[in-house]
Parts: C-alpha cells; sequence; structure tokens
C-alpha cells in the first residue's frame, strides 16, 4: 500500500483499487486511521514509559511538529505523560482569542 513519498510529503499510499474492491471497506478503514495511528504510537511510548515507573527517553519529550508553526511535546514521568501545544497565532483575531484564552 506504501509507496515512494511525493515531493514534499512524509508519506503516499497508492492503492490497487481493481484488487482490493473486495476488501474496500478494510482498506477505507485503515487509510482513514493512518493519521491517528501516527499519533498514537507516540502516545502508546510515553504511556509506556510512564507506567514503567521511568521518565520518558532519557528526559526528552518527543517532538510532533504538526502544522507550520505548530508542534506538540509529549513527555513521560513517574506521574504523569505531559502534553503542551506550541503554537504561533498569525492573524490578529486569533491573538485576540488566543490572549482572552490565556487570561481565563
Amino acid at each position: 500500500m506504501f509507496t515512494a513519498p511525493e515531493s514534499n510529503y512524509n508519506a503516499t499510499l497508492a492503492i490497487d483499487l481493481k484488487a482490493t474492491a473486495a476488501e474496500e471497506d478494510k482498506i477505507v478503514e485503515k487509510v482513514s486511521k493512518l493519521k491517528r495511528n501516527c499519533f498514537a504510537s507516540v502516545f502508546d511510548k510515553y504511556f509506556a514509559l510512564q507506567q514503567a515507573g521511568g521518565d520518558g527517553a532519557e528526559g526528552h519529550p518527543a517532538i510532533i511538529n504538526y502544522r507550520p508553526h505548530e508542534s506538540m511535546y509529549v513527555s513521560a514521568f513517574h506521574d504523569r505523560v505531559t502534553v503542551v501545544f506550541s503554537t504561533v497565532f498569525m492573524d490578529d483575531d486569533d491573538i485576540v482569542l488566543g490572549k482572552v484564552f490565556l487570561q481565563e
């Protein structure tokens, strides 16, 4: 199902629809869960590290560059898993909404 990624992409799927017609529902389900499973793998790792009682990956967080100007940092500690969302608001309206949100 996977093929070499197209330029500027991390993954590309090539599906032979004629060959997979009998399993159409399964293929659609698998493809629709690709992004979810990529994120889940990071969280599974850090939840397992937390349950083992140790700090995650020698104290280094997982860094997920989600979009331009948006990242997530996942860290495991002995008593919790912490997720930090980092974003840069580019639009003036978003800046105002972010400020109001943080003040609450």
